[in-house]
Order: C-alpha cells, then sequence, then structure tokens
C-alpha cells in the first residue's frame, strides 16, 4: 500500500507549481507601481477628466490625454525652433483638438469640440474681409452671407466697415477658444505656440495690421483669457498691438501683464509705449522697474522667447534679449 505524500513534499509541490503566477503578479504589481511613481513626476501633463459629479474636485493625476498634448506642445516647440512653422501650426492644432475631446469624453465641456471648430471657421472667415486697397470696399453683411459663424447674423448696424466686421469675428474667435480649453494650463500654451508662429509671419511681411498679425491677437488673447498669468502671452499680445499702432490697447495689456506676470521685457515694452505717447515721466519709471525686476531674477526662472520693442524703431522686435 502507497504511503499518501508527507507534509513538507505537498507543500513544496505546492510552490513549484505556483511560483510563476506569484512571480508574474509581482512584476506587474511593479511595473504598476513604477508607473504611477513615473506619472506623478509629471504634473504639467495633467487634463482634467472631473466628471459633472465631481467638477469642483481638483484633480491632479496626470491622463493620458495630458501626456498626448504636452508631447504636441513639445513637438511643436521644436519645429518652431527650427522655423518650421506649418509643422509647428499643426502640432499646436493637434494639441488643442486632443485637449477639447477630452473635455467632451469627461463630460465637463460636452460643446467642446464644436466651440473649437466654430472659432477655426470665423478665422478662415474672417479672410473674406482682407481685400486688396484698389478694391471698393463691400458691404460686410453682403459678405457674410455665405459664412456659418453668427457674427454678423443679427441686426445691420449701419456703416459697419470691414475693419470693425474683422474685429467682431477675431473676438468671437477668441472667446470660441476660451470656451473649448476651459482653463487648462496646457491649452494656453499651446495658445500661446500658435500665436508665436502667426507673430512671427507677421513680422516677415512687415504690415503694420496683416491677416497674420489679426490670427496672432486671437491666439494671444484666447491664452490670456485660459490663463490670465501666462508668463509670456501678455507680453507678446502687447507687442503685436504696439506694432499695429494700437498703443491704447498695448498700455493696457502691457500693465496687466506687468502686475500677472512681471519680467523686464515687459516692463520695457511698458516703458518704450510710454515714450511713444510722450509720457516722459511715466517712461523713466517703468525703465526703472526693468532694472529692479532684472536684479531679483532668479537665473532660469525668466521665461524665454520673449520680445522687445526698439525705442527708436517700435516696428523692429528683438528676441531672447534686450535690442
Amino acid at each position: 500500500m502507497n504511503r499518501p505524500f508527507s507534509r513538507p513534499v505537498a507543500m513544496l509541490a505546492l510552490w513549484v507549481l505556483c511560483s510563476p503566477f506569484v512571480e508574474a503578479q509581482t512584476h506587474y504589481g511593479a511595473e504598476a507601481r513604477d508607473l504611477r511613481q513615473a506619472l506623478r513626476r509629471l504634473p504639467t501633463t495633467r487634463v482634467r477628466t472631473a466628471d459633472r459629479r465631481s467638477a469642483g474636485r481638483s484633480v491632479n493625476q496626470p491622463t493620458v490625454a495630458g501626456i498626448r498634448v504636452r508631447q504636441h506642445i513639445v513637438a511643436g516647440r521644436r519645429h518652431a525652433a527650427r522655423s518650421a512653422s506649418d509643422a509647428a501650426r499643426t502640432s499646436y492644432l493637434a494639441a488643442l483638438r486632443e485637449l477639447a475631446a477630452a473635455r467632451v469624453h469627461a463630460q465637463v465641456a460636452p460643446l467642446a469640440t464644436k466651440s473649437l471648430a466654430a472659432s477655426f471657421t470665423a478665422l478662415r472667415e474672417v479672410r473674406d474681409f482682407y481685400a486688396p486697397a484698389s478694391v471698393i470696399e463691400l458691404d460686410p453683411y453682403a459678405m457674410a452671407v455665405t459664412h456659418q459663424s453668427p457674427v454678423l447674423k443679427g441686426d445691420r448696424e449701419v456703416g459697419l466697415s470691414s475693419h470693425a466686421a474683422i474685429v467682431r469675428y477675431a473676438a468671437f474667435a477668441s472667446g470660441q477658444l476660451a470656451t473649448a480649453c476651459g482653463h487648462e494650463p496646457l491649452a494656453a500654451d499651446a495658445l500661446h505656440g500658435l500665436g508665436q508662429v502667426y507673430a512671427a509671419r507677421a513680422t516677415r511681411e512687415q504690415i503694420p495690421d496683416s491677416l497674420m498679425s489679426q490670427f496672432a491677437k486671437v491666439f494671444f488673447s484666447a491664452a490670456l483669457r485660459v490663463n490670465p498669468k501666462h508668463p509670456r502671452s501678455g507680453n507678446e499680445l502687447g507687442v503685436v498691438l504696439a506694432r499695429s499702432g494700437a498703443w491704447e490697447q498695448a498700455l493696457v495689456v502691457f500693465r496687466q501683464s506687468a502686475v500677472n506676470a512681471p519680467h523686464a521685457a515687459t516692463w520695457h515694452n511698458l516703458a518704450v509705449v510710454h515714450q511713444l505717447r510722450g509720457e516722459r515721466e511715466m517712461a523713466v519709471l517703468a525703465q526703472g522697474e526693468v532694472s529692479r525686476v532684472s536684479q531679483i531674477a532668479v537665473a532660469g526662472v525668466a521665461p524665454r522667447h520673449l520680445s522687445w520693442l526698439d525705442a527708436n524703431d517700435p516696428g523692429h522686435v528683438m528676441i531672447h534679449g534686450r535690442p
């Protein structure tokens, strides 16, 4: 009669049979733990995923959509550094589309993608109002009959100029962009990147208030709506306004930017605008702030890609440093 296995032998056999499964579970558990730790080290990749039931709760955990958005923005910056403006524009637009889709999927903003599409439609249709100077100015309402944007679909305003129509379309596009993006920090970075792309094109054209300049205003202003304390958009919007001759608007933007994101470039540009307006005392005070901010600035903290106006030639702009 065969004797049954002793308890030690049975336990040894059970361990041999189950050890692969235990090791596999431990391995995958370690991988998941490492992934969670890696995601915690990427706070800038967060895209809100709160639904309607938890809309008031802060979500600090990065998401896959947030990582993709950040990848698009990084790619856009690389393309912009190589002066590949078309590729940079494509990457920044992909970031906005990814972010809007994530907000719709999370039920945070069900109309985010539609708002984004409406802004792009308005920017495409505003081109119709930019006609050569030799062409007789047409009625903006007649030109907007075939447009999808509801900007000029209401009551008619007598004597509305093409420039006024452009301003209205730009304001509508900026508002729709802000609605689509909410208050996502990454969205402000993508919008700022698009503003830089069009501002660079406007600089190359050397036309004071061109279509590219208008597009730059739209994206910079939208970035400020999303994040009023964005470290670069306020300064860049003020520069675009100053180059187009809108001194009063540039003054307001520079002042607000100096409060929300004070940098030496912003104070310098504010001093230039005051000087061009004949306000010498205000220019001296603003220039004094340039020295103060430069002294207290910590090395490596000041943002790059800031534009500095030339006091002798406001149309001339220097990047990365003082003129």
